[in-house]
């Protein structure tokens, strides 16, 4: 930032280094990734290619949901496991790296990435109504692997949590067919 004083990415990551170092922890928000905080830049890809990466997690979540609607899922990652660094509790990370991780066939990345959440729900807030994604996700883990017994499990625990639920049961069917 000292070099260059117009450099907007250094001055946030400044800022974010500067918290951490604090003890201070610097959660995710959104909120905070407009392009009202993009200065002269029209994107957030112009900011990132005028000034380098961002070391602060909610502009690096923000850089992996744009990579990850251009396609560019692979490059998506890093952004995200930047995030689940500086940021181990966001369960929102977690599963956009699961995705991205069965997307790319690395089922057993996508397990270490959702491992924590499936050991400890509590720590994530997930409860057996509002953790079916996390479900969802960990079975197709375990299909890849060819783990059909953990994969089973899973799909129809969810099952019997929700039968009505078309969605559910399409995803599972769609799962199974897959495999």
């Amino acid at each position: 930032y000292k070099l260059n004083p117009g450099n907007l990415v250094a001055r946030i990551n400044l800022e974010f280094n500067q918290n951490l170092r604090a003890g201070q922890s610097v959660p995710v928000d959104l909120s905070t990734t407009t392009s009202d905080a993009f200065g002269k830049y029209r994107s957030l890809n112009d900011l990132i290619g005028a000034n380098g990466p961002f070391d602060q997690p909610s502009f690096s979540f923000q850089y992996g949901i744009m990579l990850m609607r251009s396609g560019l899922l692979r490059q998506a990652i890093e952004p995200f496991e930047r995030v689940r660094q500086l940021d181990p509790d966001n369960l929102d990370a977690r599963l956009l790296l699961g995705r991205l991780y069965i997307a790319s066939r690395l089922p057993d990345r996508a397990l270490e990435a959702l491992r924590e959440p499936l050991n400890n729900p509590g720590k994530f807030s997930l409860t057996e109504t509002n953790a079916t994604p996390l479900n969802i996700l960990a079975a197709g883990a375990y299909l890849q692997q060819n783990d059909t017994t953990d994969a089973v499990r899973l799909l129809q625990s969810e099952i019997s949590l929700n039968p009505t639920n078309d969605e559910l049961i399409l995803a599972v069917a769609k799962a199974y067919t897959m495999h």
